[in-house]
């Protein structure tokens, strides 16, 4: 049976029960070239569900776009899913504390240096 979810909610992570869930939304600025960044977008969500100590199937990415004028640079929309209907606070708080404090570790040489924005629904 497929699931429609409308904005906010998104899908259930593979495996779970099917259902809608209230993701956490993260914008990424990373400071490569939107057409490099493509083939990378598996290596990104993996490199961030590590840090997050998620699965890789809970992080999505939902959109990139190169970054104001700036041909250089992408801005990439990614949603984080809890296994549960929502992350509890203490998780919500730990994961935006890990964006805030640029915890979450990705190869520099890939994807260069970034800024992020982290957004509860």
């Amino acid at each position: 049976m497929m699931v429609t979810c409308s904005e906010p909610l998104t899908n259930t992570p593979p495996g779970s029960p099917c259902g809608c869930v209230w993701p956490l939304q993260v914008k990424l600025h990373i400071s490569i070239a939107i057409y490099k960044f493509f083939p990378l977008v598996f290596k990104l969500a993996e490199e961030i569900a590590a840090s997050l100590l998620l699965s890789c199937n809970q992080v999505r990415i939902v959109g990139a776009n190169a970054a104001n004028h700036q041909l250089e640079k992408t801005t990439v929309l990614l949603n984080l899913v809890p296994q549960g209907v929502k992350f509890d606070d203490t998780t919500s708080f730990l994961i935006y504390k890990k964006f805030w404090h640029k915890e979450i570790l990705t190869d520099a040489s890939l994807f260069g240096t970034r800024n992020s924005g982290t957004k509860k629904i």
